[in-house]
C-alpha cells in the first residue's frame, strides 16, 4: 500500500486521499515526513475554498482590469 499525507492538513490519507485511521497510521511502518502530499478528502472544504478564491470575469471588468480574469487573490 501506497501512503500519502494531506498537502492542507498533514493527515495520513492513501492512494485515494481517504484518511488513515488511527490504527491504520500505527499499524505502518511509514516515515510521514517522506511520504508525498497529496489532496485528501479530509480538507474537501479548503479545496472549495480555494478555488472560490479566482477573480471571475466580473471582478475583472468591476475593477477595469481584464487581464486579471483567472487570477488568485
Amino acid at each position: 500500500m501506497k501512503y500519502f499525507r494531506c498537502g492542507y492538513c498533514g493527515q495520513p490519507i492513501n492512494e485515494n486521499g481517504d484518511p488513515l485511521t488511527i490504527d491504520e497510521i500505527n499499524a505502518a511502518s511509514v516515515d510521514w515526513n517522506t511520504t508525498e502530499l497529496n489532496h485528501g478528502n479530509c480538507c474537501l472544504q479548503s479545496q472549495a475554498e480555494e478555488q472560490s478564491r479566482t477573480v471571475t470575469r466580473e471582478m475583472a471588468m468591476d475593477a477595469c482590469d481584464p487581464s486579471l480574469e483567472g487570477s488568485k487573490y
